[in-house]
């Protein structure tokens, strides 16, 4: 038996694992009992533990990409299994996780000496149990039955809100508790009254109740009791001694309903009236009441905005949303926004058909989104073949750059996964191109109260769009402007490509390539290379650089490099005009 305490900053958990393999991390359980976390430290799939004998830990990395970090400052390297005396403690970013083996024999000794100092609680005795009434408590009853009275009453907020079982406890306690003969649960609907509860212990009563009575209980909004004049041609009670009626409010105070009890003269009752002690715990019956229908619409709100929120963020930021909504409103936000898209997808929809086509997006969604939410990304929108995606709000998030720069490397190492299953029905594989940029944008929720559309509005939008459209250009899985590249700090192994004007942007846009593979030597020394052209290129030494990179075309790396073509075709055009005055740019005229 293992014993786990789970600590992050909002939470501390105690967990109970009986024996064999136990997994956590983000994803479902696969094959394995899963404990699932909401961390965004944690991978999909990131541990395996198992007791062995001994007080031993089998300890299994299933992380692709992290490391799990030990007391000592040792780690667990990534796909490393190693074996551990217990007890140990292990931290994943800012979870911890202590695992020590439970002691049996100790806590059976020690649940052994335990004293039973109180009655049994009265959802756990029978139902059937006599619970005194009210005003058989006495004026000093005992703490035992005072508790299990009040126990019974609060048993009306257990039951779901709403339901039948909700509404009978509400009648029932009436009756069983405060020690009326008749109680009732009538809810306002337009200008009419519906009996949605009733109880009583003495059937042949008259089931009919006064619309005078819940007209003044509306208008007043307070508990009214008293003994009602049946000689009153306007009462509509005929037998009835006495009634009590409390408002039943919702949270802004209006009247939802009522509670409706009545007492009636027989030879048993030496007293018909309601005291004012009884009338008060009506009211406090009635609160209740509303206290449940006012959680049961809070619930419904947070889980309707919770599905809203959780099509666009990761779960970390929903837990932020729901503690402050207010980061929705629009406001000006510097942001990383990522475009990524299928290349050549209108030939892919015409080879495979629309309900193919919907189940390769839907792959291809599924797992793009995943490396998304990986990296705390927040989703603006899906459009045809491709996602927009932004960091940096709704919530502020260091290191938003090298977090979209992350998410495009994990969602290009999704792609061969993905040819794996559908290059063969395509004819081809798969090809997705990914642009990044980073800027000032206005952001906010640009949708319906009733339909949430989150997200960003403004140049930095259509320029991140560009980018990604350059891809097909210049090649290069990955594109960013220098303005992500310069948020960096080195992190990332780039190339300059080029400056670019691109269609519908104003400014001169420098671009980076990110390459989707760990860079070569093969690589690292084109770069130098061609960076070397380019700035021959920029300085407007045209012929020298025009000669530069016809001998990078020639090698490997050259020969597929399409943004070479665009270099060598724009400095051979100002080689021929170098009388006129022109700028070092390649110009790209269509999306």
């Amino acid at each position: 038996m293992l014993n786990l305490s789970i600590t992050t900053p909002r939470q501390v958990r105690q967990i109970e694992h009986a024996d064999g393999p136990l997994e956590i991390g983000r994803g479902p359980r696969v094959i394995h009992p899963r404990l699932t976390l909401d961390d965004p430290y944690l991978s999909r799939d990131h541990l395996r533990i198992e007791e062995l004998s001994a007080r031993r830990l089998r300890v299994e990395n299933l992380s692709r990409t992290n490391a799990i970090l030990l007391a000592d400052g040792g780690t667990i390297d990534v796909k490393t299994v190693r074996e551990f005396e217990l007890p140990l403690t292990l931290r994943i970013g800012e979870l911890a996780i202590e695992v020590d083996a439970r002691d049996a024999a100790a806590t059976d000794s020690w649940q052994r000496d335990l004293a039973r100092t109180a009655l049994d609680p009265w959802s756990m005795s029978s139902r059937t149990e006599a619970i005194p009434k009210l005003r058989d408590l006495g004026a000093t009853p005992s703490a035992e039955r005072l508790a299990q009275w009040f126990e019974r009453l609060l048993a009306v907020q257990r039951a779901a809100a709403g339901s039948a079982e909700f509404y009978g406890e509400a009648a029932r306690a009436m009756v069983e508790l405060i020690g009326l003969d008749r109680g009732c649960v009538l809810l306002l609907r337009g200008t009419d009254w519906d009996v949605t509860a009733e109880h009583t212990t003495r059937p042949g009563l008259d089931r009919r109740f006064s619309r005078g009575v819940m007209k003044e209980v509306v208008e007043k909004k307070k508990t009214l009791y008293r003994a009602v004049d049946q000689s009153d041609p306007r009462s509509s009670l005929l037998g009835i001694e006495a009634v009590v009626s409390s408002p039943i409010l919702d949270s802004s105070g209006e009247v939802l309903g009522v509670l409706y009890g009545t007492r009636s003269q027989d030879l048993d009752s030496q007293t018909i009236a309601i005291s004012p002690l009884e009338a008060q715990v009506v009211q406090l019956l009635a609160a209740a009441v509303g206290a449940g229908l006012a959680r049961q619409e809070r619930e419904a709100e947070t889980a309707r905005v919770r599905v809203q929120f959780e099509q666009f963020f990761s779960t970390e930021l929903v837990r932020e949303l729901e503690r402050d909504p207010s980061l929705l409103e629009a406001r000006d936000r510097e942001l990383t926004i990522l475009f990524a898209d299928l290349c050549g997808f209108s030939g892919i929809s015409e080879r495979l058909g629309s309900r193919e086509t919907f189940r390769l997006m839907r792959d291809v969604m599924d797992c793009l989104t995943a490396s998304i939410a990986e990296q705390g990304g927040a989703v603006i929108d899906y459009y045809g073949d491709g996602v927009a995606v932004m960091w940096n709000a709704p919530a502020e998030q260091p290191g938003h750059a090298a977090l979209a720069c992350r998410a495009a490397l994990a969602m290009q190492r999704e792609i061969p996964g993905l040819n794996g299953v559908w290059a063969a029905r395509l004819g081809a594989p798969l090809q997705l191109g990914i642009g990044i940029h980073t800027g000032l944008a206005q952001v906010g929720n640009s949708g319906s109260s009733r339909r949430l559309k989150y997200g960003p509005r403004g140049h930095a939008v259509n320029l991140a769009s560009r980018v990604e459209s350059a891809t097909r250009h210049l090649g290069g899985p990955i594109l960013l402007t220098g303005a992500t590249a310069e948020q960096l700090e080195g992190e990332f192994e780039l190339r300059r490509v080029c400056p670019a004007r691109l269609p519908g942007v104003k400014e001169i846009v420098t671009l980076f390539e990110l390459p989707d593979q760990p860079p070569s030597a093969e690589w690292l020394a084109y770069r130098q290379q061609a960076e070397g052209a380019l700035s021959r290129f920029e300085a407007g030494d045209w012929t020298a650089a025009l000669a530069a990179f016809h001998r990078l075309a020639e090698t490997a790396q050259g020969q597929r490099d399409p943004a070479l073509a665009h270099l060598v075709r724009a400095a051979g055009d100002l080689a021929r005009i170098a009388a006129a005055p022109a700028d070092a740019v390649v110009e790209l005229a269509t999306k």
